[in-house]
């Protein structure tokens, strides 16, 4: 006799629209490719992780970055910020780095003005 199969649901709501466009725009890749990391070191990329605090100020704004996970908790995350990404994986150490090297690379300059 067979187990029936056991189905879980997370909610989505409007952030999978937000994640698609940011994902269609190209906005992860391109600062993926602008800004250097080390992609052995680092299980979520600098995009994934800016695409991750838009998403969550989109639904938990005005929190603290490390209830990012909290935010991500019922959320089906692999599907939102990338495959293989937990909501684990979002950590304030792990969002905390991508804003240190998004302040180093100097988030102000336009980027046709850059080398």
């Amino acid at each position: 006799m067979a187990h029936p199969q056991h189905y879980s649901s997370k909610l989505l709501n409007h952030l999978g629209l937000v994640a698609g466009m940011y994902d269609e725009r190209g906005y992860g890749e391109l600062i993926d490719q602008l800004i250097p990391q080390d992609e052995e070191k680092r299980i979520v990329s600098i995009g994934q992780a800016v695409k991750a605090m838009v998403l969550n100020g989109l639904g938990f704004a005005n929190r603290a970055l490390y209830l990012t996970q909290l935010f991500f908790f019922d959320k089906p995350v692999s599907r939102l910020i990338g495959e293989g990404i937990e909501a684990e994986h979002l950590n304030d150490d792990v969002l905390g780095r991508a804003l240190d090297a998004i302040y180093n690379y100097g988030p102000d300059i336009p980027i046709n003005d850059r080398a």
